[in-house]
């Protein structure tokens, strides 16, 4: 009997039918719970509700008649005759502003304090390779005195000054 073809269709089709239904029915049985469930709330929060606020409190002042100062204002920015751009010559962690901004300065005015600290140890440093370096040429020197068995002359000129110019032997002009 479930081998005519027609049959098979319309059996299909009554399937289709009866799910559509369902989920249809389903649906609006959904749809109907979540309303009466909303509607119980808000008949609920309508009855917290209804009581109503105290009124706002408000202060009177009495009126008097005076003068009132009038003010006007504007936006602006202001130049100066002469702005300069102050750019440090060194680095270093200011301890002092020794100027107010605004007012006026004369040239070669101090104007900050830089932390000393940074510049004594540089100072410090460079004393010490001074010392390291005339260190250094002072043991060279006597390394070389040493290898070469002489001791130091006092005078290094022992020739003339116009011999010492250059190695050959050469006789002033006068005593040709």
């Amino acid at each position: 009997m479930t081998d005519h073809p027609d049959l098979r269709v319309t059996l299909r089709r009554f399937s289709i039918r009866r799910s559509l239904l369902a989920a249809l029915t389903t649906t609006l049985l959904a749809a109907v719970v979540i309303g009466v469930s909303s509607w119980q709330h808000a008949g609920q929060s309508t009855t917290t509700a209804s009581a109503r606020p105290s009124p706002t409190e408000v202060a009177v002042v009495g009126v008097e008649q005076k003068d009132v100062p009038i003010y006007k204002e504007w936006v602006g920015t202001l130049d100066g005759l002469v702005n300069a751009q102050i750019k440090p010559q060194v680095t270093g962690y200011l301890l002092h502003q020794t100027y107010v901004e605004g007012s006026l300065v004369k040239q070669g005015q101090l104007l900050f304090e830089i932390d000393p600290r940074t510049f004594q140890a540089a100072l410090d440093h460079a004393k010490g390779e001074l010392a390291n370096a005339e260190g250094q040429l002072a043991q060279a020197e006597a390394n070389h005195r040493r290898k070469s068995g002489r001791p130091r002359r006092k005078s290094r000129r022992l020739r003339p000054r116009w011999l010492q110019r250059n190695s050959i032997w050469v006789l002033p002009k006068s005593s040709r």
